[in-house]
């Protein structure tokens, strides 16, 4: 009896508190919910009595297939309204309703005529199904007009609808007619369904085309990816392709909250296609992967291919990526085009820009302070404007021909300079912007403790980090350094946009590693610490004076550890740098740290690093050479070491090179210290098996006149004149080996090299007509537009061995050209990361050649000025002091390109 009592008593109670915690969650999710009135009509929806037409009821929630269309029978606002008299038609209203109860409503037509007696009539909501059935007669039932079905609970998800069914069969005696429903509550709609497609160029909604050909809005980026106007994408538009493994391309739609179908679009092109290429899809905070075949006879169905549903959590960082997991290679293109997104979908409104690209409503400043030095000066305004302010500056630089201060940027220029926060787990170095969330920082707060330094601060995000950014001008550059705390764990990367922003059209050279330098700027690519041949980013444009005006950012020596920087690959760096903003403009930019393993914080911990920052009035080489000799400590004159000279490598090395092979090496390569191969008449190629490479028949005939060493004639120089009068090729094999692919670099009879290679032997070995006349048919047979070798020294080397000026006249025409198109107007088209940099301003030498023979000063001008330019290309580190020891096999990976059996390597010692 207890226990009846007891169980009774907890039902009693669950009875009780049950519907009293349900109704507390339904009041607290209506005070959420405005009250809305929602009417559904074939051509429009009404939302709290505006009328939104609808013509095609694409939007609206409608749906009346195959019922015809009555304008004498008038709905509930006058209008039009639908009949049928066909069995088991239907019409059906969605609302779209986000989570809530709605009150719903049927309007029943005052049409007495034939009207049908039965209706069917279900509402679909919270995964059940509520059916209703209704007399439509005026005289029967319900009275025309408005009559209440009920109040509904909609869960938000799926599918959720009222729908009316004919359940009455065919007969035209009967007609059911219907119009519009209406729903009432604290209710809001979901998005209605949309279609939106991301190509390169382009965004699409459906199926409205809004053209963007720079790919600043639409989430596009496909950094370093070649277009194909011949390969036709889904619209028949070009396409995009790559041979480079882990090139990315990123679609970043910039969805709201919600589930969207995403599908890629598989190009119709077999030719070299990638079979596995790899797709994520980040969303929610989580990174789905998936890969694909590319091929259209392999995998999925060229065309759009379905890649499954996903949910977005409206963060910005939510995108889709493909990357090529191929290695690089010729053999293989990946190639792609657009990715789609439908669903009941809404695109964020964009993020807001920098300051730079915002309308400031009455926008004043107001000056802080200065702080100097010798040569720089910083002044400092609070930058007010409705809703916001920030701190700003203008810089100066002192002209030490008058002593005056000299302003790198205008009033108008003060707000290009930009600091932005990213985090995001899934961001890529090839776009933080599109692929990270990012947060443009305002400073609310200044200080200068003493008149060389000033800190900025940012207070108003304490909830999420503390930074503080220090000016400096102790120094005889400017220092900038920040401090940044986060309050959560996550990746985090400081991006410092410096100084003014230009069009390419507005400078006149850059640096930013070996890839950008004339007027290459690159992307918005963060080029890795590992990858910058010097650590600076450097712009040179003219002043208002028409001269030459260099800035940029620099790493100082502090922030520049001995270390072999390729340790731990692109994700461990320290820095990344840029010459391009989120905006597509120049301006030197800095990431610290790089993402990857440095980029991973923890909460609370402080992350710091500095900068310095060059401005003067110079050439970009000029202020180069400044941070190498006053920062990095580099001087004209280089030391001995260890009582050897550069003359003592030189003739180590002839003594390395002079070693023979402990053995016979007349059929197979025996493996030895100089890499000789004698039955080949040349040395090993490492990165083709059983293949020698020689580029010049003439350094081992200098060194031989160098040493007079009849040894070294005999076994090295001599075979290497046989060889470059004889091969087809600089790679060759006496196996008949493919060398880089290519199966006929076995062949004899013809010249490996230019005529440049064969005419210095005919000057070093004396005249010889046999050479002469290899060297005259080579010349016919030459690529005057060959850029990488050749244009210029080629006809000079021709004027030498037959002294015709004819050919002297096409070195000079060639030399001018050069001049004119590569030197006077630098390079602007951007290069790929598999190209040699020797490809690149690189004629200086053949130049210089040419000036040699005939002094015409322009000549030495034009070479040394892209000598210049080509000497930034390599790698330049703050000289450290004392013995440095880089990192052994044992505890560095190191990459090895031996293309060879393990039997044909020969093992160094190793101290």
């Amino acid at each position: 009896m207890v226990k009846r009592k007891l169980f009774f008593f907890i039902v009693f109670m669950l009875t009780i508190v049950v519907p009293f915690s349900l109704m507390g969650i339904r009041i607290a999710y209506a005070e959420t919910l405005p009250y809305q009135t929602i009417i559904i009509d074939d051509g429009s929806i009404k939302i709290n009595d505006v009328v939104t037409p609808d013509a095609g009821n694409e939007n609206n929630g409608y749906s009346a297939p195959n019922w015809t269309t009555s304008t004498g029978v008038k709905g509930y606002d006058l209008s039009s309204s639908k009949y049928t008299s066909t069995a088991g038609r239907t019409i059906t209203w969605n609302p779209r309703l986000e989570a809530g109860t709605a009150k719903i409503s049927f309007y029943k037509l005052d049409w007495a005529d034939k009207a049908d007696s039965n209706v069917k009539i279900e509402i679909v909501h919270n995964g059940t199904t509520d059916v209703v059935f209704m007399d439509l007669r005026p005289s029967s039932g319900d009275p025309a007009g408005w009559v209440d079905l009920g109040e509904y609970y909609f869960s938000g998800a799926g599918e959720e609808f009222v729908r009316l069914t004919r359940s009455t069969s065919t007969t035209n005696t009967i007609l059911t007619r219907a119009d519009a429903v209406k729903f009432e509550g604290n209710i809001e709609q979901k998005e209605p369904h949309k279609t939106i497609i991301i190509d390169d160029g382009s965004l699409t909604i459906d199926h409205v085309v809004t053209v963007d050909a720079g790919n600043v809005n639409n989430g596009f980026s496909a950094p370093y990816w070649s277009t194909s106007a011949g390969v036709k994408g889904y619209n028949n538009s070009s396409s995009k392709f790559t041979d480079a493994v882990n090139r990315s391309i990123t679609w970043n739609p910039r969805l709201e909250a919600g589930t969207a179908r995403i599908s890629f679009y598989k190009l119709d092109w077999a030719d070299k296609a990638d079979s596995n290429v790899k797709i994520e899809i980040v969303h929610n905070g989580i990174t789905d992967v998936k890969f694909m075949d590319l091929r259209p006879s392999s995998g999925p169905s060229v065309g759009w291919v379905d890649l499954g549903e996903y949910e977005f959590s409206g963060d910005d960082s939510e995108f889709v990526r493909l990357t090529r997991t191929q290695p690089s290679t010729g053999t293989i293109i990946t190639r792609a085009d657009a990715v789609k997104f439908e669903g009941n979908i809404r695109q964020q409104a964009p993020p807001l820009p920098p300051l730079r690209s915002r309308t400031l409503t009455n926008l004043s400043y107001t000056e802080k302070g200065s702080i100097e030095n010798d040569n720089y000066k910083a002044t400092f305004y609070e930058a007010v404007w409705d809703g916001g302010k920030s701190i700003v500056r203008d810089m100066f630089y002192k002209n030490t021909d008058t002593g005056n201060w000299m302003p790198i940027n205008t009033v108008a220029e003060r707000l290009e300079e930009q600091w932005v926060l990213l985090d995001g787990n899934a961001g890529s170095r090839t776009n933080y912007y599109d692929t990270m969330n990012k947060r443009w920082i305002t400073f609310d707060g200044i200080t200068f403790p003493d008149n060389h330094t000033a800190v900025l601060t940012d207070s108003s995000h304490e909830s999420d980090y503390d930074f503080e950014v220090n000016w400096s001008m102790t120094g005889d550059k400017p220092d900038v350094s920040f401090a940044f705390t986060p309050r959560r764990d996550g990746n985090y990367v400081i991006g410092y946009q410096s100084f003014t922003t230009e069009s390419v059209s507005g400078i006149n050279e850059v640096l930013n590693g070996f890839r950008s330098h004339a007027k290459m700027v690159g992307t918005v690519e963060s080029t890795s610490l590992r990858e910058l041949s010097a650590p600076m980013s450097l712009v040179e444009k003219n002043d208002a004076s028409g001269n030459p005006l260099t800035y940029g950012v620099f790493v100082p020596s502090e922030e520049l550890p001995v270390e072999f920087e390729p340790t731990g690959g692109v994700t461990k760096q320290r820095l990344g740098m840029s010459l391009v903003n989120n905006e597509g403009s120049v301006q030197p930019i800095l990431y610290a740290p790089q993402l990857g393993t440095y980029s991973q914080m923890t909460a609370e911990n402080t992350y710091q690093f500095h900068m310095g920052l060059i401005a003067q009035k110079s050439n970009l080489y000029e202020s180069y050479t400044d941070i190498l000799r006053n920062e990095y400590d580099y001087s004209s004159y280089r030391e001995n070491v260890s009582d050897q000279s550069l003359t003592d490598a030189m003739f180590n090395m002839i003594d390395l090179l002079k070693i023979e092979p402990q053995g016979d090496d007349s059929v197979n390569y025996v493996p030895s210290p100089s890499g000789w191969w004698s039955r080949a008449k040349g040395f090993i190629d490492i990165e083709n098996e059983d293949s020698v490479r020689t580029s010049s028949n003439a350094v081992l005939l200098g060194a031989y006149y160098l040493t007079g060493d009849d040894q070294l004639y005999d076994t090295r120089a001599l075979p290497s004149v046989q060889y470059g009068v004889s091969r087809n090729g600089i790679g060759w094999s006496p196996t008949q080996k493919k060398v880089y692919g290519v199966p006929s670099l076995w062949k004899m009879a013809t010249l490996p090299f230019d005529v440049s290679s064969v005419a210095a032997v005919n000057q070093m070995m004396g005249t010889s007509a046999g050479i002469g006349a290899l060297a005259q048919e080579e010349y016919l047979v030459r690529d005057p537009e060959q850029k990488d070798r050749g244009p210029v020294v080629q006809p000079l080397m021709m004027y030498r061995m037959t002294g015709d000026a004819q050919y002297l006249q096409a070195a000079k025409d060639a030399a001018d050209n050069y001049i004119t198109q590569h030197i006077d107007t630098p390079a602007s088209v951007d290069v790929s990361k598999n190209e040699f940099i020797y490809y690149y301003s690189k004629l200086w030498m053949e130049i210089l050649e040419l000036y040699e023979e005939t002094q015409d000063p322009k000549y030495l001008n034009a070479a040394y000025k892209e000598a210049k330019r080509y000497a930034t290309m390599f790698v330049a580190r703050p000289v450290p002091e004392g013995n440095v020891t880089i990192p052994q096999p044992e505890t560095y990976n190191y990459a090895e390109s031996f293309h060879w059996p393990e039997s044909g390597k020969f093992q160094y010692p190793r101290l």
